[in-house]
């Protein structure tokens, strides 16, 4: 029988954010504390599930069944196959199709010190497969769903994308600056997209655009007219997950902060196929993914600031 149950929207991280939701089966037999089995660093065996999608999976709501009805693709079965094994170094990796007879969920099975460490083993098996036959069919195939199943601790655990709430807006409460049509254009782009690097570049751009173009130009174009211009100074600002995640970060200067760590160590490795040392961005890795995720929360909080900002700037340059 499925279940359900409500979560406080404050009880997730910011919107839009990657997260991990855990689920820890209790029992009265067990005589390991919650903490013992969530910290549980032995080696053992997990059961990794993934489903599959033709499109990005929603951020509305969380249905965490991994049942293979659920999943689907554009990739159909051979007419006679049930399903397929493939021996992989990592571990046993099985395909399983729908009723529809579409590719729709991944199995695999390993052994890993960790969720976090199975996870990324998966990932990093899976993720060539899924790219080579996403190119060889010339469709897009998303990952919807990853559940990891540490049946030693009873412990599953799965990765999503915090939801957004509710909110009102007025449009006619605020002013719309042509100059900064392209910002905001950059900006609804990195919402929309569930990519990692993508949403990174994108809001990288804005903090590229406003820096490196429409700030110097409306300050020159002000002086021009005899009109002086208010600085002001643009810090990363505080926040309650920022203080956990990057506490050393708060208070800088966002110009700082752009130049010395979002361009020589993320923004060249998202723009460039050959890194200046010779490797290159795998951006299926699963690692990858998680450091660039990492990323997300103070770009964002930067791009919001500076464009905040901007469009002061831009109210003080209309006279």
């Amino acid at each position: 029988m499925a279940t359900s149950t409500n979560v406080a929207m404050d009880k997730f991280g910011p919107p839009g954010m990657p997260g991990d939701f855990l689920v820890l089966d209790i029992f009265r037999s067990e005589t390991r504390s919650d903490q013992e089995r969530l910290r549980d660093s032995t080696p053992r065996e997990f059961e990794v599930t993934a489903l599959l999608s033709r499109s990005p999976p929603s951020t509305d709501s969380f249905n965490l069944s991994v049942e293979t009805e659920r999943g689907g693709s554009y990739i159909s079965a051979y007419p006679d196959a049930v399903k397929t094994l493939i021996k992989c170094p990592g571990g046993t990796l099985e395909l399983m199709h729908n009723s529809k007879r579409e590719l729709a969920s991944l199995h695999f099975k390993c052994s890993a010190a960790s969720p976090a460490e199975a996870r990324r083993l998966f990932l990093d098996t899976v993720s060539p497969f899924v790219d080579h036959i996403s190119y060889l069919g010339n469709v897009p195939l998303h990952i919807a769903l990853v559940e990891c199943n540490d049946p030693k601790n009873h412990l599953r655990t799965y990765n999503y994308i915090n939801p957004h709430p509710q909110i009102i807006v007025n449009p006619h409460e605020a002013t719309l600056y042509k100059r900064l049509l392209p910002i905001y254009a950059l900006y609804r782009e990195a919402k929309n997209t569930q990519s990692p690097f993508y949403k990174f570049l994108c809001y990288y751009k804005v903090l590229e655009g406003i820096y490196n173009h429409l700030r110097p130009e409306i300050f020159t174009n002000a002086k021009s007219r005899g009109i002086s211009l208010t600085r002001e100074k643009e810090t990363v600002p505080e926040h309650n997950e920022l203080k956990t995640t990057h506490p050393d970060l708060i208070g800088k200067p966002i110009k700082d902060v752009f130049d010395s760590r979002f361009t020589p160590a993320f923004r060249n490795e998202v723009a460039h196929y050959l890194l200046s040392d010779g490797g290159v961005l795998n951006v299926s890795e699963a690692q990858a993914a998680e450091r660039f995720g990492a990323e997300l929360l103070p770009i964002e909080l930067c791009a919001r600031a500076v464009i905040a900002v901007q469009e002061r700037y831009e109210s003080q340059s209309v006279q």
